[in-house]
């Protein structure tokens, strides 16, 4: 079979999606000659086609034109009448599979997508609009109306669909009806970050960063990460310990950083909360590296990547207890109630209460990263796709 692979292009300001894709097209470029298919990458300007190609893998440029795609698809979708006019109108991607003779289409990353008639598989990362429907950035400016619009339809119209939890998987059976056989269980893979950071030159110039100790959590300016019921739980954390732990924050603004700012005012705490914006893979690994912990206190899951960036370089988790969450790391981190500041400054509080409680955890994630690997998430795509690919062949 003849595979289309798309992947959106997000810039790596976006945060974990980006590293989601870049991660699987890696693994995609590697390890393709396991599979009997044939892989059309659907580029922008990735760069994977200056990459020694795989005998299997092809590249098919695609540039499309985002102020007409962006706003025809929008008024069809709202639109009767222009849907009508405007009938024998195709998305980009039915365009590109079609062009490129795909007998299915595989959509790396999760997202907002129009239906297509052509056999897809699809990714769900989350379906946070009907899990968290009150958060601003899933409900505003008709953002709920057109994530419903478009995902009901999408999710449904499906061939297969990959997630990353049974907990997702059974979220998309309460919310959308879709029967537990046609969607696949496949984890995240493990991010590589580098390993072996160096200080970043613009961190040795903020007092304070090198030679304090911190907690970090790396997650964009969105309500439903959570940050404030985080600096809330520093205050009072502040308050059971003489080691005066810092808290390090990164990420771009989605328009709550302001508040944010102001919360951390508010409560006395601006020589103790560091927000450094959007920082680089090695500004990243760095941050991981030398904190306390990751405290990833964010309402929504089923399943984050930060975690296990954290744990691939040796730092400890504590994390939310959202549905999914402890079947994504099991054993290997902390969990606390992220509605309650008490609970997440007790949970940090262990780390600087006992010694050895980061070692523990730290040897108690080598299963799961191991498991978690880039080759491994491919070949049970592949597995998937050969599935399929019985239905496919019945018609031309």
């Amino acid at each position: 079979m003849r595979i289309g692979v798309f992947a959106p292009n997000w810039s790596p300001e976006v945060g974990g999606g980006s590293t989601f894709i870049s991660s699987v097209l890696e693994s995609l470029q590697t390890h393709a000659h396991l599979s009997n298919h044939t892989f059309i990458l659907y580029t922008h300007d990735l760069g994977f086609e200056n990459e020694k190609p795989s005998i299997n893998i092809e590249y098919f440029p695609i540039i499309p034109n985002r102020f007409f795609e962006g706003r025809i698809s929008t008024a069809i979708r709202f639109s009767p009448i222009l849907r009508r006019i405007f009938q024998g109108y195709k998305p980009l991607i039915e365009r590109c599979a079609s062009q490129s003779k795909a007998d299915i289409v595989w959509y790396v990353a999760g997202g907002n997508y129009d239906p297509i008639d052509i056999p897809y598989i699809a990714t769900v990362w989350d379906i946070q609009h009907c899990t968290h429907p009150w958060f601003p950035e899933v409900s505003s400016n008709r953002e709920w109306d057109e994530r419903e619009m478009l995902q009901s339809s999408f999710l449904k119209r499906a061939l297969r669909v990959v997630v990353g939890t049974t907990v997702g998987r059974e979220e998309l059976g309460w919310y959308y009806s879709i029967p537990p056989n046609r969607v696949c269980v496949n984890p995240h893979p493990t991010p590589m970050l580098p390993s072996e950071p160096t200080l970043p030159t613009r961190f040795s110039n903020i007092p304070g960063i090198v030679s304090s100790k911190y907690f970090f959590y790396p997650a964009q300016f969105w309500a439903h990460k959570n940050h404030v019921n985080l600096i809330h739980a520093l205050s009072q954390l502040l308050q059971k310990t003489r080691e005066n732990p810092k808290l390090i924050l990164t990420g771009s603004d989605q328009s709550n950083e302001t508040y944010i700012h102001r919360v951390i005012q508010d409560l006395n705490l601006i020589d103790s909360v560091y927000i450094l914006g959007f920082v680089s893979k090695e500004e990243l690994a760095w941050l991981y590296k030398n904190a306390i912990a990751l405290v990833y206190s964010s309402f929504s899951g089923p399943e984050n990547l930060p975690p296990l960036e954290a744990l691939s370089l040796g730092c400890p988790v504590a994390i939310s207890d959202y549905p999914g969450a402890k079947e994504q790391l099991g054993d290997s981190a902390l969990y606390f109630d992220p509605h309650n500041p008490s609970d997440i400054a007790d949970t940090l509080y262990r780390f600087i209460s006992e010694p050895n409680l980061a070692q523990q955890l730290i040897e108690q994630s080598a299963a799961i990263l191991n498991d978690r690997t880039g080759e491994k998430f491919v070949r049970q795509v592949f597995g998937l796709l050969d599935e399929v690919s019985v239905i496919r062949r019945c018609w031309p």
